[in-house]
This record gives C-alpha cells, sequence and structure tokens, in this order.
C-alpha cells in the first residue's frame, strides 16, 4: 500500500498537539488505544487516515467513516507512517507568529469538546458516534484556514488585536469545501453543507450544533453563536467532560 501523502497544504491546527502526536508515535510499545486516541485530537491526521483508508486500493463496498476501522484496514504500522507525514509538514510549516499560535490553541481545544460531545449526543441518538466526532473535530476547519493565512501575511497577526481585524475581511472557504479538499468521505462533506447552511439539516449536523451550543470552551473566531437548551444533557455532557480530559491528558503527558 502506499502510504506517501500528497504534497497539497496541509493545514496546521496545534502544533503543541502535533508535537505529541509525533513523540507517541516513535514509541515501539505504543498500545493499540492509545494511538486511536492521539489520531482522535488531530482533524488532519484524521482526515488524512480517512483518506486512505477510503482509497481505490483497499477496495471497500461503503465509504469508511470511523477512524477504528480505518486504522484497523490500514494497519498500525502504515498508520504510524501516515501520522508521522501529516504532524512533521505540520511542524515545518508551523504558524508564524505565537498570536496565531495562540489562537489555534483555544480553537482547537474547543473542536475537540465539541467532538467529544458530539460522540456523546450522537450515541444517545442511534448515530455513530465516532463518526460524530470526527465530524465535530472538523466542523472549525475555516478557522485553521483562516489562521494558516498568518504564512503569507504574517504582519497582520501580530497580535490577536490585528488577527481580530484581518478575520473581518477574510473570506475563507466553507468548512465542506475544505473537507472535500482534505479527501474525507462525501457524507462528511454532505453533512457540513447542512451544518453551514442556515436551514440546513441532518441528524449528526444537529447533533454538532447541539454540542457546540452547550461546551464551555469558546474562541473569539467562532462562526456560531447559538446557545442550546443544555439541562437536560447533563449526563452526556459530564461523560463528554470526562473522555476531553483523557484525550487532553494523553497531550498534557508529554
Amino acid at each position: 500500500m502506499d502510504t506517501t501523502l500528497d504534497q497539497s497544504p496541509v493545514l496546521v491546527t496545534s502544533l503543541r498537539v502535533a508535537e505529541v502526536v509525533r513523540e507517541l508515535l516513535m514509541d515501539p510499545a505504543l498500545h493499540l488505544s492509545t494511538l486511536a486516541n492521539a489520531i482522535r485530537v488531530e482533524p488532519e491526521v484524521s482526515a488524512a487516515l480517512l483518506r486512505m483508508a477510503n482509497g481505490a486500493a483497499l477496495m471497500h463496498d461503503e465509504p469508511v467513516v470511523e477512524l477504528d476501522r480505518a486504522i484497523a484496514m490500514i494497519g498500525t504500522a502504515q498508520v504510524r507512517v501516515v501520522a508521522i507525514q501529516v504532524v512533521m509538514r505540520q511542524l515545518v510549516e508551523g504558524l508564524p507568529t505565537a498570536a496565531a499560535r495562540s489562537v489555534a490553541e483555544r480553537v482547537w481545544e474547543h473542536s475537540v469538546e465539541v467532538a467529544c460531545l458530539a460522540e456523546q449526543i450522537g450515541r444517545g441518538h442511534g448515530l455513530r458516534s465516532d463518526y460524530c466526532h470526527t465530524l465535530g473535530l472538523l466542523h472549525d476547519l475555516p478557522v485553521f484556514a483562516f489562521l494558516n493565512s498568518a504564512r503569507t501575511n504574517p504582519t497582520a497577526f501580530a497580535n490577536e488585536q490585528s488577527i481580530q481585524a484581518a478575520a473581518s475581511n477574510f473570506t475563507a472557504p466553507t468548512a465542506a469545501q475544505l473537507a472535500r479538499e482534505l479527501g474525507v468521505p462525501d457524507t462528511f462533506v454532505a453533512d457540513l453543507v447542512q451544518l453551514d447552511g442556515i436551514n440546513g439539516y441532518s441528524d449528526a449536523a444537529d447533533a454538532i450544533r447541539t454540542a457546540h451550543g452547550c461546551v464551555s470552551t469558546t474562541h473569539e473566531l467562532d462562526r456560531f453563536r447559538q446557545r442550546a437548551m443544555c439541562d437536560a444533557m447533563r449526563g452526556l455532557m459530564d461523560e463528554a467532560k470526562r473522555r476531553k480530559d483523557e484525550l487532553l491528558d494523553l497531550v498534557r503527558m508529554y
């Protein structure tokens, strides 16, 4: 199986997480569950593995939309190769200013919390929970695309005030467009279209909207401002927080 990635532009999310994933993948005794958790906090790596699992060479009958299945199909050795390629490109290309990196960290943590709560909501509604988690990771791709534009105009990203000003004049591709460029299955693209649409609806997109309205972490470039009625979901929110802490502890350990 060819595990060489093309040289299309890579989206940098969290450089801290890229460092962690690289360190984890260098451990030959890494447990499979730890490997899967490391992938679940990184949107670009998740997308790359789904793209590979859905490649024609694997000859599957239906789209692979769950990371556990993607990892099983590709094999842990190839997963390591692909993930290392992605994070090394992220570390090389980077974000040029401390302010852009700081905002990206907040956006990343928010995305992980949305993903963890969407996972719980999806499970409670009979949806594929792993799919909802990945969709939550991908929902803020336009914000990461904006922050990555700092590479071509770093002076506009010198501080958080200038970042806010630059954001008002930036037209980012939609999450669906970016997901399509990343090569994830069309079902993700279709749900992101519904998520971005004013009147769009799908069960998975609704899980993301609800999760987004109930999480505690926010960032100043948020495209979605609505809040949800969260009292009835206290149990799901507690489980999502436990799951998020488990994933973030993995990052903090390194």
